[in-house]
């Protein structure tokens, strides 16, 4: 257990996902796929969707129990659904701390990617954090980008979730952009097609961390679903946030799966 550091991106596709229940939604496309056998949640929202969410594509594969191979599959071709038709330039972006464990799925995914095999005209970089080098990430990424100008922008990143079953077995994805620090309202960096001046850009996280009082609310509602809160609830300390014991082993498989899904959509 330790304090939020470096702030974590909100998970996406299934939180989205999980909106298909309520009710008068509207703005939504909802349906299920399946990539190379495994099963998926695809969902498409329009500009004045009720959902609350930025526009665009999302997708949500739960990788546990999954074949390695056909997930890497399925995450390529997801990615291949999202690009657009006609580009030149793609630039590989690893977000995340590499002190912290579950902070370097980003770094972990971009330094096992082959930018060799892809070609001249593809490049990755990792801005790490300012409190490493004393530079604000998406100033760093723009001077990137505006030197580079890559047509499509891939963001790898940990996320943060609030169920336990997610953590380190959901893959999801979306083209509506991230916001690294949406989960604990740090707005400053918001990557999105019109923040990077390109035409698409597609985001890709793995939920490693959740947060303490997402686990203490769980736990109170299953003792009784009536009493959301106890009476010394309010006066804890629950800034906290929890990885899996096995945290090396979820980011060491989740960056390799993302690291040749990247690789299969490109090639």
């Amino acid at each position: 257990m330790r304090k939020i550091g470096r702030y974590y991106g909100a998970e996406f596709a299934k939180i989205v996902a999980n909106k298909k229940s309520k009710e008068n939604i509207y703005g939504v496309k909802y349906k299920t796929v399946k990539f190379y056998g495994v099963s998926g949640v695809e969902v498409n929202l329009d500009d004045f969707n009720s959902v609350g969410a930025s526009s665009g594509l999302y997708y949500t594969f739960d990788g546990e129990n999954k074949p390695t191979d056909k997930l890497i599959k399925a995450l390529s071709r997801a990615i291949k659904l999202m690009l657009p038709t006609e580009y030149n330039k793609v630039l590989v972006l690893g977000m995340g701390n590499d002190s912290i464990v579950s902070d370097t799925l980003g770094t972990q995914s971009v330094r096992l990617l082959n930018i060799n095999k892809l070609g001249e005209n593809y490049a990755k970089f990792c801005p790490l954090v300012k409190g490493k080098t004393g530079l604000d990430s998406f100033s760093v990424i723009k001077g990137i980008t505006s030197v580079f100008k890559p047509d499509v922008v891939v963001v790898v990143d940990s996320l943060l979730t609030t169920e336990l079953a997610r953590l380190g077995s959901s893959f999801q994805l979306t083209d509506a952009g991230i916001t690294p620090g949406s989960a604990v309202g740090n707005n400053k960096c918001n990557l999105t097609a019109k923040t990077l001046d390109c035409k698409t850009i597609i985001s890709i996280g793995v939920p490693l961390v959740v947060k303490l009082d997402a686990v203490v609310s769980g736990v109170l509602n299953k003792i009784n679903p009536q009493v959301k809160t106890l009476e010394d609830y309010n006066k804890l300390n629950l800034d906290h946030i929890f990885s899996p014991k096995d945290i090396d082993f979820l980011v060491e498989d989740g960056a390799t799966v993302i690291a040749r899904a990247i690789e299969n959509a490109f090639i």
